[in-house]
């Protein structure tokens, strides 16, 4: 989360972060528009809530999010990237860690794209 944050202002991105899973969606329903945020960045898993789960809230909180999940090495033992591509989530929304900063920068800018769509 660290890394990430720091790497992303580098590149003039304006990045919150939050601790758990519940703080996030908490941050994103405090908003008055729920297109505030260009891309959401989850891990599967989360102390207090897997990724399917936050998928689902904030699915029901502002449609279809920019939600982007990233797992390590593709190991999903809950099944949270199946679940969450059943219930709708784009299947080149799953970003593999460890991942490189280019990696990261194209999943974003493939978010970006896909909610101007």
């Amino acid at each position: 989360r660290t890394s990430a944050h720091q790497l992303l202002e580098k590149f003039g991105c304006i990045v919150e972060t939050a601790c758990h899973g519940r703080e996030a969606i908490l941050m994103i329903g405090n908003l008055c528009d729920a297109d505030s945020y260009d891309v959401i960045i989850s891990d599967i898993r989360m102390h207090d809530i897997g990724g399917y789960d936050m998928y689902m809230q904030l699915k029901e909180m502002i449609g279809d999010p920019p939600l982007v999940l990233m797992t390590c090495f593709g190991y999903d033992s809950g099944h949270q990237v199946v679940k969450a591509r059943e219930a709708g989530l784009r299947p080149n929304a799953v970003l593999l860690k460890p991942f490189r900063l280019d990696q990261l920068l194209q999943m974003i800018e493939d978010t970006i794209l896909w909610k101007q769509s």
